[in-house]
């Protein structure tokens, strides 16, 4: 089972430069509103869920996804944050890139979009 965790954006231009990294985030976003970037992540879920299924063990566990989706709505970088499972990181990462969203006005948006699974 999924459970959305919560999610963050933040205009990239308004972070400091090592902000994605640090994950530090806003609660809100001229670009994207959180309302999109939910949509949009759960029409993956049954993708995640799958990466979640094929561990040899399904322990409740949270993975952050911390990416920027750039002008044409695409995600153009990004990495997964799975402390419990790193292994599980490659394939959400896989489903992160996937991910297309509308164009967001003025240009690129970090998110910081975190899922619990459960058992």
């Amino acid at each position: 089972m999924i459970l959305l965790f919560g999610v963050g954006v933040a205009s990239v231009s308004s972070l400091a430069p090592d902000a994605l990294a640090a994950g530090k985030t806003a609660t809100s976003s001229p670009g994207l509103s959180q309302a999109v970037i939910q949509k949009t992540v759960r029409a993956k879920f049954d993708e995640l869920q799958k990466c979640y299924d094929d561990l040899d063990d399904q322990p409740p566990l949270r993975v952050e996804m911390h990416f920027v989706v750039g002008p044409d709505g695409k995600v153009k970088a990004g990495y997964v944050e799975s402390v419990v499972r790193p292994a599980m990181a490659p394939c959400v990462e896989r489903t992160m890139f996937a991910l297309t969203f509308p164009r967001p006005a003025g240009g690129d948006v970090s998110v910081v979009y975190s899922v619990d699974f459960k058992p």
